[in-house]
């Protein structure tokens, strides 16, 4: 049940069901076990610039070890090394294992405890460049053998984009423990759990009305995902949107340091549009950051351990100035609902109740993640029965709008 009043309201804050922790799904468990420490190694073994023997290894190696043996314990984290201040956020959790923890603190913690471990804000070398290049060459190679183009103004072909989107977020090198591979982004109906793409377009039609012209409510804000297939396809849509509504503008916010292994920072956007000139896709895409037509914003919020209804004030001023914003992926989707416990058929409506109205959100994501809302029981049973574990293998998508 949310609890809230009006002054509540206005301070963004809000009760929600506790938060994800390794003993309630043995695929958290398995996450903090396996998966996180596979990461942490693989940059041990692919970083060119870490020494096997020497200390940075050794930090994460440790690390590793312990995450999956239960012994990694929290530390507090300053600013010391020139990253984001971590001392509140760790403040309840020093001293805690990995698996006394809220699952969604632990995962962007150890990203940035690895931040420091390799010196990434005193050489800003990235420790997941090798992961980001081999999905940037895979998705280059996708794209050069699709031989399928739309372009028009209709509710069709802006569906036909907005699918790409949904279906590159599959490819995603957290989940996969940064192992690189083909992603089929084919799909069939049963694979669409809620599809609000019709409000979505008349959203976006409505920005072109003269009310909504040449200020900052006609902005539309994509808060990005993963690297590779994901933001090429990403980068696309907003080619077409640019084209499609002349009279909107469009800020992609990223991340301000590696997480996720594959999240997108402001370079890797500059990289994917780069390489999509290289076999003629969305060649518009420079001249419209020339226009100022298309921006990018970055802030520490987004490789924060907070909820969405606890964005900083200068974050939150600007977001709901925008007339519609665009989340990607299964970590933004977890940031929205504070990776709570919700029952799934709780209302996406009333979770969304803290945010501002006068500005529209799609939630764009596939499922990896044994955490979902806005699903009826019909829904939930039918994908069951297609596959059991729906909830976290990424075959299934969300297209979920709040006006």
């Amino acid at each position: 049940i949310i609890l809230l009043k009006g002054d509540e309201l206005q301070s963004m804050t809000m009760t929600s069901p506790a938060r994800l922790r390794a003993h309630h799904s043995e695929f958290v468990k398995h996450s903090i076990s396996s998966r996180l420490p596979d990461i942490l190694l693989s940059v041990v073994n692919e970083m060119p610039q870490i020494d096997q023997e020497g200390e940075h290894a050794s930090k994460i190696k440790v690390a590793a070890k312990g995450l999956a043996d239960g012994t990694f314990t929290i530390t507090s984290i300053n600013s010391s090394d020139g990253g984001p201040c971590w001392i509140e956020y760790c403040r309840a959790n020093c001293g805690k294992t990995a698996y006394e923890v809220d699952w969604w603190f632990l995962e962007n913690y150890v990203y940035r405890a690895l931040m420091n471990w390799v010196d990434y804000f005193q050489t800003s070398l990235d420790p997941f460049q090798s992961h980001k290049r081999q999905s940037i060459e895979i998705g280059i190679k996708q794209l050069r053998q699709s031989n399928v183009h739309v372009d028009g103004k209709d509710y069709d072909s802006f569906y036909f984009h907005l699918l790409g989107c949904l279906w590159g977020n599959r490819a995603d090198l957290s989940i996969s423990a940064g192992k690189v591979g083909g992603h089929n982004l084919e799909t069939d109906a049963h694979s669409l759990l809620v599809d609000d793409s019709k409000q979505v377009y008349q959203k976006l039609l409505q920005l072109q009305t003269p009310q909504f012209e040449g200020g900052s409510s006609s902005v539309v804000t994509i808060i990005l995902d993963n690297c590779g297939t994901e933001l090429l396809y990403d980068l696309i849509f907003v080619e077409y949107l640019l084209r499609t509504f002349p009279k909107i503008s469009i800020c992609l916010h990223c991340k301000s340091h590696p997480v996720f292994v594959s999240d997108a920072l402001k370079v890797d956007v500059m990289t994917h549009i780069d390489e999509l000139k290289t076999i003629g896709k969305a060649g518009s895409l420079s001249e419209y950051c020339d226009s100022g037509r298309l921006s990018l914003s970055e802030h520490d919020f987004y490789t924060s351990p907070l909820s969405f209804w606890e964005m900083p004030e200068d974050l939150k001023a600007s977001l709901f100035n925008y007339g519609l914003v665009i989340t990607k992926g299964d970590a933004n989707y977890r940031r929205l609902v504070g990776d709570g416990l919700w029952p799934h058929s709780t209302k996406f409506q009333h979770v969304l109740s803290y945010w501002n109205k006068s500005t529209s959100l799609l939630a764009v994501r596939t499922c990896k993640a044994p955490v979902v809302i806005g699903l009826d029981y019909k829904i939930q049973d039918k994908a069951k029965a297609i596959d059991s574990k729906w909830l976290v293998n990424g075959k299934f998508g969300m297209l979920q709008f709040k006006k």
